[in-house]
């Protein structure tokens, strides 16, 4: 009944895209107005998260399987498609390289922005105390330790024997 529920939002909220589509003049798909919608609804916390959550997971999980009627009508029309193939596939080829790249340029743009955000930020005093409290520890430890373990197979490490120059 849960998922029901939750299926029943997503549909609402798509169904209210559509009303948008019909009603303002925008060359916008009905879609991208539905997404718009939930992105704010969530965004603001009109529409919690949990109230939607395991459904959209579900429809993630399955958005290949929402593909195959699109193939059977590309399939379906190859008689329309077959002379301008090449055109097809280059635009395909083409669209999907700008998009890479664009895709690439504005997560490194926001990582860097990120980044320095963090680095601008002023350091608090109360959460450094306990991090170099363990880090003094950790070092102490080492140190009193003959052998430290590899952490990907925790097998021991063997110690570096001093060399003697003689």
């Amino acid at each position: 009944m849960k998922y029901l529920k939750q299926f029943l939002i997503i549909l609402t909220i798509s169904f209210a895209g559509e009303i948008l589509h019909q009603l303002l003049p925008l060359p916008v798909p009905a879609g991208i107005y539905g997404i718009l919608l939930l992105f704010a609804l969530l965004k603001t916390g009109i529409l919690p998260l949990a109230s939607v959550r395991e459904t959209a997971c579900f429809l993630v999980e399955i958005m290949p399987v929402m593909f195959i009627p699109a193939a059977v009508g590309i399939m379906d029309s190859w008689g329309i498609i077959a002379p301008s193939w090449l055109e097809y596939l280059t635009m395909t080829v083409v669209s999907t390289v700008i998009v890479m790249a664009v895709s690439g340029l504005v997560t490194q743009t926001v990582l860097r922005v990120r980044s320095r955000e963090v680095l601008q930020e002023p350091l608090q005093t109360h959460s450094q105390e306990p991090l170099q409290t363990s880090m003094y520890q950790a070092g102490a430890e080492r140190k009193a330790l003959p052998e430290e373990a590899n952490a990907d197979t925790d097998a021991p490490v063997p110690k570096k024997e001093e060399q003697s120059h003689e």
